[in-house]
C-alpha cells in the first residue's frame, strides 16, 4: 500500500465517522456536539482534497509505483489528458465524488440553518459509503508490485517464462 495516501483515506473515513456520529448526536443537544462535527466535518474534507491533490501529483510526475498511475497514464499524454486521468478509473471516479462532494458539503452545512444536524448524518453516511469503498473495497494507492503478489517486477516475469525461454534459446546460433 502507498502509505501517504492510505493514511489519508483512513483519516477521512474516521474524520466522517465522527462527524456522523457527533451530528446525530447534535440532533438531541446541539449546543455541546455541533461545533465536534463541523470540525470532523472539515478535517474530513481536509484529507480528502490532500489524498485527491497526491493522487493528481503522482499522475502528473508519472509515478508508476502506484497501480492506478500505471494503468491509466502514459508517458505521452499531454497534460490535459494526464489529468483526466484521474478519472479514468472506477477508484478515480469515485475519488472524483467524494472530493467534489466534501466541498459541496461546507456550505450545505452554513446554508441548512436548523436542518443542519439531520441533513449532515444522511449527507456523511453518503459520503462514507463511497470513502468506504476506496479504503477497504478497492483501495485506489496500491502499489503495482503488491498487485504482482510482491515479486519483482512484470518483465521478469516474462522473460522467465518458458515459452520465451525455448524461443530465445532457438533463435540463437549453435
Amino acid at each position: 500500500m502507498y502509505v501517504p495516501g492510505t493514511i489519508l483515506m483512513w483519516l477521512a473515513f474516521f474524520a466522517g465517522i465522527a462527524s456522523t456520529i457527533t451530528y446525530w448526536l447534535s440532533i438531541k443537544d446541539p449546543e455541546r456536539w455541533r461545533s465536534a462535527a463541523r470540525q470532523s466535518y472539515v478535517l474530513m474534507t481536509v484529507a480528502i482534497v490532500a489524498g485527491s491533490a497526491l493522487l493528481m501529483y503522482l499522475l502528473v510526475t508519472h509515478d508508476y509505483r502506484l497501480h492506478y498511475v500505471w494503468a491509466y497514464s502514459d508517458n505521452m499524454l499531454p497534460l490535459h489528458y494526464l489529468i483526466s486521468t484521474f478519472w479514468g478509473g472506477q477508484e478515480g471516479s469515485f475519488m472524483l465524488w467524494i472530493f467534489w462532494g466534501v466541498l459541496l458539503g461546507l456550505p450545505l452545512m452554513r446554508f441548512a440553518r436548523s436542518y443542519e444536524s439531520r441533513v449532515m448524518v444522511i449527507y456523511n453516511l453518503t459520503l462514507l459509503s463511497l470513502i468506504l469503498l476506496l479504503v477497504y473495497v478497492i483501495p485506489q494507492f496500491t502499489p503495482i508490485f503488491e498487485e504482482l503478489g510482491g515479486d519483482l517486477p512484470l518483465i521478469t516475469k516474462i522473460w522467465s517464462s518458458p515459452s520465451l525461454a525455448s524461443m530465445n534459446n532457438s533463435a540463437m546460433p549453435s
